[in-house]
């Protein structure tokens, strides 16, 4: 596994888009919670994201201990969304 992730290290052109891509939508996702629609595909590009980190540095539970919070997220974006809309 260790010799797949040094090929990443041929392309720094792709890690940099790469990095860039997940700090703009780090940026962005809070905008997500003033749409539940929105926020439900920002959630799943999430989690595949985090399902990704955790295949590909052997993270066995990293994935759970994220998506255990989705719930939360949801509560929130649901009282957010009650308070603009009141």
């Amino acid at each position: 596994a260790s010799e797949a992730h040094r090929d990443w290290a041929q392309r720094p052109r792709v890690l940099f888009l790469m990095a860039w891509l997940i700090i703009i939508f780090e940026l962005i996702f809070p905008l997500a919670l003033l749409s539940q629609p929105l926020l439900i595909a920002a959630l799943v590009l999430a989690a595949v994201f985090h399902l990704a980190n955790g295949v590909l540095f052997g993270l066995n539970r990293f994935i759970w201990a994220w998506i255990a919070s989705y719930p939360s997220v949801l509560w929130l974006q649901n009282r957010i969304e009650g308070t603009v809309l009141a």
